[in-house]
């Protein structure tokens, strides 16, 4: 007999929520499966690719993540909201051809702009003899911008499983081909290169037939400049946000050599765990937010903020008690992570504590959008990539990556904070303070736990205080009744299953 869960309180909030969960793990799942494919490639990658390689890949995704944002213009956040408003299925052709065909006619200008200048290009980033790199890395970001509308399309119309079914594909394409150049053909980084490349393509390939459904009857860009002007501010914060993400690569590359940006990209890599967790969130939480009307967004506000920590927290800690374990496993001779990348795990803590902070980031995003006041968004960016460089200039010289990981850290702490301070003022919210407090108190209390035990028996008791938090939640209190209700309900399933 199937069991339900009658939901008791505010109903659209516990709605908005519910919903707002599931999408979440599913545009997770999606994104790990073609940007995760990375990590799943992790042990080829550090066991079969030298440091200096891993370098040059580093340098090379922060190449394609700026041409990719330079390409798209700001039009990406322009189109959920110009698509998600318009009434009939014609204006909503409308609008994607509008933004499909500038963004085709734009990638297709940047791929002949670095093939024309891959020596000075490839001599700048990888050093001589890389000029192929830079014609592969062109191919890949011409079928990943051309590939996003359609992508966008599915979200916008939440067809999350269609979504992921083609991520899924496309990381199957990814791996298989690695494993082939990298591991087998021992190509190095053109290896990855390529195999990037051909997962953005096959993405392509499956989208065409609702790119073709999706163009109109007559084409035109009418509506475009105003699209522009509302995506210009995400735009220069995007490019900010890059700046603050990835730059440490290149500083580091100048500062010290290409073997310490691929031991830094290593670590990187593993923290990426909690960005990707973040990037679900945000694939589901943008296009919720435009749809809710405003009597109930400021409820599902101050509510969401209490559920993302207690995720977000739960999962850092998992990442900062078990990665090292994580590591440590290996199949035959090849670990998890190559011997010569370990040195980069002391990076994972502080990258992945930063990417949590640009969660909260874009959870106080609704906030800008209602109060129509997106441009303050270049300014608190800019600061915090200005923050970002200066850390890098001061620290990397005096303790070399450690010092990249910090400035990421502190400059995405700060970015939150004047985030915090600047929606206040333009659309306040009564967060959960208490119980934001509460969580705080909790994983810092358990992190310091963690960090003083020892001993054969650490890792056992480790876990024990992850699992125990729900239970300490549980007693303080922390849930309020409805929230109890729905748990004892839930737990009630479990048993009878």
């Amino acid at each position: 007999m199937p069991c339900t869960v009658k939901h008791r309180g505010d109903s659209s909030m516990d709605s908005a929520i519910k919903h707002l969960s599931k999408n979440s793990l599913i545009y997770g799942f999606g994104l790990f499966a073609v940007r995760g494919a990375g990590f799943l490639l992790f042990p080829v990658y550090t066991n079969f690719v030298s440091t200096d390689d891993m370098g040059r890949y580093a340098l090379g995704v922060l190449l394609a993540s700026m041409m990719v944002l330079l390409i798209q213009g700001g039009l990406g956040q322009a189109f959920i909201r110009e698509y998600g408003t318009v009434g009939s299925e014609e204006e909503r052709r409308a609008v994607f051809f509008r933004t499909f065909s500038s963004v085709c006619f734009s990638a297709l200008v940047l791929f002949l702009i670095l093939a024309v200048f891959r020596v000075h290009l490839a001599g700048f980033l990888f050093g001589k003899g890389f000029e192929r790199l830079i014609l592969l890395l062109g191919a890949s970001i011409f079928f990943e911008a051309v590939s996003q509308y359609p992508m966008l399309v599915l979200r916008c119309r939440e067809r999350v499983l269609l979504y992921q079914g083609i991520q899924l594909a496309a990381m199957a394409v990814q791996i298989g081909t690695a494993l082939h150049l990298v591991m087998i053909k021992r190509m190095g980084v053109e290896g990855i290169f390529i195999s990037q490349a051909a997962a953005f393509l096959f993405t392509l390939i499956l989208v065409s037939p609702l790119i073709l459904r999706h163009l109109p009857r007559t084409g035109s860009w009418k509506g475009l400049g105003s699209m522009l002007q509302f995506g210009l501010p995400h735009l220069i914060s995007g490019l900010f946000i890059v700046i603050i993400d990835l730059s440490d690569r290149f500083l580091l590359q100048r500062l010290t050599d290409l073997h310490t940006v691929g031991v830094y990209n290593a670590g990187c890599k593993l923290a990426a765990l909690m960005a990707l967790a973040v990037a679900g969130f945000r694939y589901a939480w943008i296009p919720l937010i435009v749809s809710l009307d405003e009597n109930r967004i400021r409820d599902v506000l101050s509510r969401v903020p209490t559920y993302f920590l207690l995720a977000g927290g739960w999962f850092y800690l998992f990442l900062f008690f078990f990665i090292n374990d994580l590591v440590r496993f290996q199949i035959g001779s090849i670990r998890f992570m190559g011997p010569r990348f370990t040195e980069g795990l002391s990076m994972v803590p502080w990258i992945a504590g930063a990417y949590l902070c640009y969660g909260f980031f874009i959870l106080l995003l609704p906030g800008v959008y209602r109060a129509g006041k997106s441009g303050g968004l270049i300014l608190i960016a800019g600061l915090g990539a200005l923050v970002n460089l200066a850390g890098n200039f001061w620290l990397i010289p005096l303790t070399g990556m450690k010092g990249a990981a910090w400035s990421t850290l502190a400059a995405y702490f700060l970015m939150m904070s004047w985030q915090y301070i600047y929606v206040q003022r333009l659309f306040p919210v009564q967060y959960e303070l208490r119980r934001l407090g509460i969580l705080l108190c909790l994983f810092v209390c358990t992190g310091i736990a963690g960090i003083l035990i020892g001993g054969s028996w650490a890792g056992l008791i480790r876990g024990v205080l992850l699992l125990s938090i729900p239970l300490i939640l549980w007693i303080v209190p922390f849930f309020d009744s409805a929230e109890r209700s729905v748990i004892r309900e839930k737990a009630a399933c479990l048993i009878r299953l």
